[in-house]
C-alpha cells in the first residue's frame, strides 16, 4: 500500500502477488481478498484491466457473507473504478450507485456520499447530465441533513454542473475535495451519520 501511495505502482503489484500466497498459506482469508482488491486497484491504475478483473474474479472466490461482508463494498468499488477506467461509464455508475447502496448499511462514515458522487461524476462522463443533476440534488440534500458538506460546497458542485456545456474536469476535482472532507468529517463524528432504518 506504501509503494502505491508514493506510484510506485509495478514494485506495488509485486508486492501484492508475494504477499497473496503467504495470507492463503496462513488461511488469513481477510487478509488476502484485501491484498487482491488492493491489487485490482493497481493494476486498474496502470491500464491492466485483463489482471485486474483476475484479481478481483480470485477475491470473490475467497468471499464469504457471514466472514467478509465488509469487504464486498470494497470489491464491488474496485469493480466499478475498472468499468470506469475502460470507458464503460454507463456500467460503472450503476455499479458506483451498488457501492454506495452496499456501504450505507455499514458503519464506514460518509462513505456512501462519496460513492454518491462518484455515481454522479460518472453519469456526467456518459452525457446523462440531467440524471447527474437529479442525483446531485437529492445528495445535496442528504449531505445537508447530516452536516456532510458545506453549502458553499454544495454550490461550487452544482455550478459545476450547470449549464449546456458542464465542466466534468472542475467536477472532479470538486469530487476529490469533498471526499477529502467528508474522511475528514467523519473521522471527527464517526457515529453521526450512521443511517437509521
Amino acid at each position: 500500500m506504501g509503494l502505491g501511495v508514493l506510484g510506485r505502482h509495478e514494485a506495488a503489484v509485486t508486492a501484492y502477488w508475494e504477499a497473496v500466497p503467504e495470507f492463503e498459506k496462513r488461511h488469513l482469508w481477510s487478509n488476502d481478498i484485501g491484498a487482491l482488491n488492493s491489487l485490482g486497484l493497481v493494476l486498474t491504475r496502470l491500464g491492466r484491466f485483463d489482471q485486474a478483473r483476475s484479481a478481483y474474479a480470485k477475491a470473490l472466490r475467497r468471499f464469504s457473507r457471514d466472514e467478509h461482508s465488509s469487504w464486498m463494498p470494497l470489491i464491488r468499488h474496485g469493480l466499478a473504478e475498472l468499468l470506469f477506467a475502460s470507458g464503460r461509464y454507463i456500467d460503472a455508475a450503476h455499479s458506483f450507485r451498488d457501492v454506495k447502496n452496499a456501504i450505507s448499511e455499514l458503519p464506514f462514515g460518509y462513505w456512501h456520499l462519496k460513492w454518491g458522487l462518484q455515481e454522479i461524476k460518472t453519469w456526467a462522463r456518459a452525457g446523462e447530465v440531467d440524471r447527474a443533476r437529479v442525483l446531485l440534488e437529492e445528495l445535496s440534500e442528504e449531505a445537508k441533513r447530516q452536516g456532510a458538506l458545506e453549502a458553499k460546497m454544495l454550490r461550487r458542485l452544482k455550478s459545476s454542473l450547470s449549464g449546456k456545456n458542464p465542466n466534468l474536469e472542475r467536477l472532479g476535482a470538486l469530487r476529490e475535495e469533498s471526499v477529502r472532507r467528508l474522511v475528514d468529517r467523519a473521522a471527527l463524528v464517526p457515529r453521526r451519520n450512521k443511517r437509521r432504518s
